[in-house]
């Protein structure tokens, strides 16, 4: 299963001079701009106490472990992003010294929020600039694909979430029964797109994956599924690493009754369109999601313990081994729904799932897909 790569991002530092820019009223502030819009400054008090527009959609779950002048440029994106600017000046005084302090920052913003994608700019560089004058100096980075056309996107996007959260079933109250819900509607209709060196950067990922051709890479997947967990008041973020295929990719990492638990909706798709049910990689453990992802280094240290999983909770049989009643009741499931979730415990052996395997296929009377994950192992015509 080949993805698209969320490329590590490395830091150029360019020297510039420069003539007043970002000063209001004799005051250092934040200077933001894009081609066809008129140029702006916010004031640092502005920027500290900066609430996003859309505040039901966004996060703060990486945002609360950041400090000092980090918040600084993580609100100032936030500001950029919100009103579609494409170039972000930051003071020095309130920047970052590094490079890698902006990456950072950026990053923890993309994590909390589902509008800006997690390839920021077109080819993964993350490009700072350093200004100068004989009095000042500043440090200014780009969002390239922050423009109208981009926002506008992000608005649709945002109203066909707000439409799909406001028409969950009535019956459906709890944050459990919503989060199935909503992971099953991304898992089920979106599709990942197979040639991601063809996908297209002239459009947004979860608008892809909610209004255009429901075709999008696994940014989009793990976006939309954090823009409608936010919007039913779940506590949600995304995570970049790398897969077993030494491939980026992005997960979902959200909170339900206290405990925090891993999504990946992209891998469910892929096993929806192969003739699974969705659930194979709902709600896994730190421990399950490890066996196949690992998660950036700016991500240490900072994410939640995930000691326990709820996966078995969407499976239709729950095999202790492999019994003749557990290979029965996977059967009649089979010849039912055309289809069948299988959860094998920790400790079942492999031999053991395997003759599982074969007993169904045999008592099934045809031969049957099969693929395994985490310990779940699934069954399909």
């Amino acid at each position: 299963m080949k993805r698209l790569c969320c490329l590590i991002l490395s830091a150029v530092f360019i020297v510039t001079a420069f003539s007043g820019c970002g000063f209001l009223n004799g005051e250092q502030g934040f200077r933001f701009s894009s081609v066809g819009k008129d140029a702006v400054s916010i004031t640092v008090e502005e920027i500290l106490s900066y609430t996003p527009s859309r505040p039901d959609a966004v996060g703060d779950y990486f945002k609360s472990r950041l400090s000092g002048n980090e918040l600084y440029i993580y609100n100032a994106v936030s500001y950029a992003v919100d009103n579609g600017y494409t170039q972000i000046e930051i003071p020095s005084e309130y920047g970052s010294s590094t490079p890698e302090g902006y990456t950072k920052a950026i990053t923890f913003y993309s994590c909390d929020s589902p509008f800006l994608e997690h390839n920021y700019t077109q080819d993964g560089t993350f490009r700072l600039t350093e200004n100068q004058s004989a009095t000042s100096k500043s440090y200014s980075f780009s969002l390239p694909r922050n423009s109208t056309i981009f926002t506008n996107e992000k608005n649709l996007a945002y109203e066909k979430a707000k439409e799909i959260v406001d028409n969950i079933p009535v019956g459906l109250i709890t944050k459990k029964q919503k989060m199935d819900y909503l992971y099953d509607y991304v898992a089920t209709n979106v599709k990942y797109i197979k040639n991601v060196n063809g996908y297209s950067y002239d459009t947004v990922p979860i608008y892809d994956a909610l209004i255009g051709g429901r075709e999008t890479i696994c940014d989009g997947f793990a976006d939309t599924l954090i823009l409608l967990f936010n919007l039913a008041d779940i506590e949600c973020f995304t995570v970049e690493g790398i897969n077993n295929k030494n491939t980026g990719h992005v997960v979902v990492c959200a909170e339900l009754e206290g405990q925090h638990y891993y999504f990946d909706p992209t891998n469910d798709a892929n096993v929806y369109e192969n003739g699974f049910k969705s659930g194979f990689y709902y709600a896994l453990s730190a421990k399950q999601l490890s066996s196949y992802f690992q998660s950036e280094e700016d991500f240490k240290g900072d994410l939640p313990v995930c000691p326990d999983s709820r996966t078995s909770q969407k499976a239709d049989v729950i095999a202790m081994g492999d019994d003749d009643n557990s290979v029965n009741n996977a059967k009649s499931i089979l010849e039912r729904e055309g289809s069948v979730n299988v959860y094998f415990a920790d400790s079942i052996s492999d031999s053991v799932r395997q003759n599982f395997g074969r007993k169904l296929a045999t008592a099934f009377g045809g031969s049957l897909i099969n693929t395994t994950a985490n310990g779940i192992t699934g069954y399909a015509k």
